[in-house]
């Protein structure tokens, strides 16, 4: 009887479990058709800065052209939310959406990549807004 409770209980939270991707919460999509993703779990908070993980799911063909048949990326953000700028730290580009499948990388050393400004009522606005107010 163990056995039969232990074995339903795994097969019941195999077929109701979350895709991969579960953690990237829905923000919004650019003019361009590009949706945007953030992973609040794991947003990190130090010395005034915020540190976070971003996706871009390139839904679009047009997008997918543009970014050599990626159809999507993930991007490790370093933002500050006292002047609402921030500073790529890494960029996975990746063949499938939502982020799955083979990757390109891109690593930048902080001194690479300037700051950068949020166009005011962008997604990217948007993107650092709930970042920055979680």
């Amino acid at each position: 009887m163990k056995k039969l409770i232990l074995t339903s209980s795994l097969l019941f939270s195999i077929m109701f479990s979350p895709p991969s991707y579960s953690e990237w919460e829905y923000i919004g999509k650019s003019v361009k058709g590009i949706e945007y993703y953030v992973d609040f779990e794991r947003i990190r908070k130090h010395d005034g800065y915020v540190f976070y993980w971003e996706l871009k799911d390139y839904v679009t063909e047009n997008e997918q052209k543009k970014h050599q048949g990626f159809k999507s990326a993930i991007g490790y953000i370093k933002g500050d939310c006292n002047i609402f700028r921030y500073k790529r730290l890494m960029l996975s580009f990746r063949e499938g959406p939502m982020g799955m499948g083979d990757s390109f990388d891109l690593d930048y050393s902080e001194k690479e990549d300037p700051w950068h400004y949020q166009h005011p009522k962008s997604i990217g606005e948007s993107v650092q807004n709930s970042v920055c107010s979680r």
